[in-house]
């Protein structure tokens, strides 16, 4: 698995970002279905589908992925930009 495998295998949820911090990687997903969803349901759903993707060295190769509504996501993008 590299970035931009994990990066495809999770597009069909929205827009992905996946960054390697020393040899792992960690996934910012956002998808619009989140809205709705808590958080245990949102981590199952991206694990599921790197499970099925990569089997279960995606629990080795990952390290966390985040789980953002647009929302959410568009609450963080506002405060990253009024920090910098």
């Amino acid at each position: 698995m590299n970035a931009e495998e994990l990066k495809i295998s999770l597009s069909d949820f929205g827009p992905v970002e996946v960054e390697e911090d020393r040899g792992r990687f960690i996934a910012h997903v956002v998808c619009s279905r989140f809205e709705e969803m808590d958080d245990a349901e949102r981590q199952y759903q991206v694990w599921e589908r790197a499970r099925q993707r990569f089997g279960l060295q995606a629990s080795v190769d990952i390290e966390f992925m985040f789980t953002y509504s647009q929302t959410e996501w568009d609450e963080l993008e506002r405060s990253r930009s009024s920090v910098a």
